[in-house]
């Protein structure tokens, strides 16, 4: 039989399971679509810039679930170049603990050339106190698994994170390069 130490003890862990092993990321497997006012959908919880005639950031089929983000290479007719997508997250990231990775998965049909990066950032009272990034340039033939390690440069505990997520094409980057991102999650 157990006794009442062991009983408390067994429900704390169980009640604060998800905080103990992984942080939500609001919408990290990218599933809430909202459209704006210009009619164009996007990513609840993220900022994304998608205007009339050049849609950056579109839903795709996703890893799990029903959805993902997919970023997009496109043509601006009026700077005469190509600009890839940026994704960032639209409101502080609630921590409570140090996260030591932010991990997904990622799909891309990209030119060689263009680069998907994936930064975070951590902060203490408004401070930063750890980031983490890393560029992924390959084509996969499926779902790649990722995981960004987290350096910390404060022994802080973080308040909150920021996550960057964004193509750089390079010259001659190839219009409607993809990268599509789903299940982001932050491990402990």
């Amino acid at each position: 039989m157990f006794n009442f130490l062991q009983i408390a003890t067994l429900c704390f862990f169980v009640l604060n399971a998800n905080s103990i092993w992984a942080q939500d990321i609001p919408n990290g497997d990218f599933e809430d679509w909202s459209i704006s006012k210009a009619g164009i959908e996007f990513p609840e919880k993220w900022e994304a810039l998608n205007e009339e005639g050049m849609i950056y950031i579109e839903k795709t089929e996703g890893h799990s679930g029903g959805q993902a983000a997919c970023l997009n290479v496109v043509w601006d007719q009026m700077i005469q170049s190509f600009t890839g997508a940026i994704l960032r997250s639209d409101e502080e990231i609630i921590l409570n603990t140090r996260i030591s990775s932010l991990n997904g998965y990622y799909l891309t049909k990209a030119a060689t050339t263009d680069t998907l990066q994936i930064e975070i950032e951590v902060y203490a009272k408004g401070n930063p106190v750890g980031e983490g990034d890393a560029g992924f340039c390959k084509n996969s033939h499926g779902w790649m698994e990722f995981s960004i390690p987290i350096k910390y440069y404060s022994p802080e505990v973080p308040d909150h994170a920021e996550i960057v997520i964004y193509i750089n094409p390079s010259k001659g980057g190839l219009h409607l390069s993809r990268y599509c991102v789903d299940d982001l999650m932050f491990e402990n």
